[in-house]
């Protein structure tokens, strides 16, 4: 006899009694006979004394139900995964002091040579601690750069900001000095102008305001470069060949250092007019944001000017984003600045043409 076979004639049993209970008058015959089999399995098999161990209620097994377990059980599992990697970012390697890495070691790598490669890198410092598995890989060594990168924009920033203060104090205790009160009333004179007057007075003068030249060197390059999909830099990419604006920008003060200006290499989804403009227009506006901050404590009525030398190759796409550029300065402003643009052609890159 298999075990458990009165059990499950007894489920069996209820299942038809569930089934017939309210047409028990409609087929007398078939509940007798039900009654009749019901005595039969109780007196053939009957009920253990035994109890039974508590368990989990078995659930019955639907496809359904079945899906809804394997949904649970894939929950727990991301849950726990994600748990691991939670506890990972909250202890990290800085956690286990044989896997730090110390100030000088950062520092050599952000200092080395840009275009050493990371791969050589990695390789040498396996060779020189000496273990099969790498000390710091080429993504670390390439987020120490990027890094350093970074620090040395902000570095440029702030200096560009502390020249054009330096700038502003000069042209302000220049126009204060006696001399210059002294040759400013002069002219007044020599003009006819009544120097007693208030309106007239050697401070009212308009008076000599600083001057900024960058030199803006443009060229288009076809490289392969981890880009953007847009203009925000959201989506990283690689793709096989983009179309890259490289700028080299010097800014010069009169009586001052000349000092550089970082730029990122910005990639262009074409070689449109319009499109060049557009880089063009936002670095320019990066700069002149910098420059409004060192000039934010100007007197009244002095108002930088700011002489934009474009330098770029001889195609006519350069004379159109210029045109563009100039455009766009002219309706929405500078920063408070009166704006230049000279627009030149590289003697060196006509030559070889």
């Amino acid at each position: 006899m298999p075990p458990g076979l009165g059990a499950r004639l007894r489920l069996l049993l209820g299942h038809l009694h569930d089934a017939f209970d309210g047409s028990r008058h409609v087929y007398p015959d078939v509940w007798v006979a039900l009654q009749a089999l019901d005595g039969a399995v109780l007196n053939s098999f009957p009920a253990s004394s035994r109890r039974r161990p508590l368990a989990r209620p078995m659930l019955a097994r639907d496809a359904k139900i079945r899906r809804l377990q394997k949904s649970l059980s894939y929950a727990r599992m991301s849950k726990a995964k994600l748990q691991d990697e939670l506890n990972a970012i909250k202890s990290g390697k800085q956690s286990h002091s044989q896997n730090r890495m110390s100030p000088e070691f950062v520092a050599k790598v952000a200092l080395s040579v840009p275009g050493a490669s990371a791969r050589g890198f990695e390789a040498a410092w396996q060779e020189l601690v000496g273990i099969d598995a790498a000390g710091c890989s080429r993504r670390t060594i390439g987020r120490i750069r990027d890094a350093f990168v970074e620090v040395v924009k902000g570095i440029a920033v702030q200096r560009l900001q502390t020249l054009a203060s330096q700038a502003l104090t000069s042209v302000v205790s220049a126009a204060s000095a006696p001399d210059m009160v002294l040759a400013t009333s002069s002219a007044a004179f020599a003009l006819g102008m009544d120097t007693s007057s208030p309106a007239n007075s050697a401070s009212s003068l308009p008076s000599v305001s600083p001057v900024v030249a960058m030199l803006h060197i443009h060229d288009e390059a076809r490289l392969r470069l981890r880009s953007s999909s847009d203009l925000d830099g959201a989506f990283p990419s690689r793709s096989r060949s983009s179309n890259v604006q490289q700028h080299v920008i010097s800014i010069h003060f009169r009586g001052l250092p000349q000092t550089r200006w970082y730029a990122e290499l910005d990639p262009l989804a074409d070689k449109s007019a319009k499109v060049l403009a557009t880089s063009l227009h936002r670095l320019l506006l990066a700069v002149s944001a910098a420059l409004a901050h060192g000039f934010a404590n100007r007197p009244a009525g002095i108002r930088p000017w700011f002489i934009h030398i474009l330098v770029g190759d001889g195609i006519a796409t350069n004379q159109a984003a210029a045109r563009i550029v100039l455009a766009l300065v002219r309706q929405a402003g500078l920063s408070g600045m009166r704006y230049f643009l000279i627009v030149a052609k590289c003697a060196n890159h006509q030559t070889n043409l």
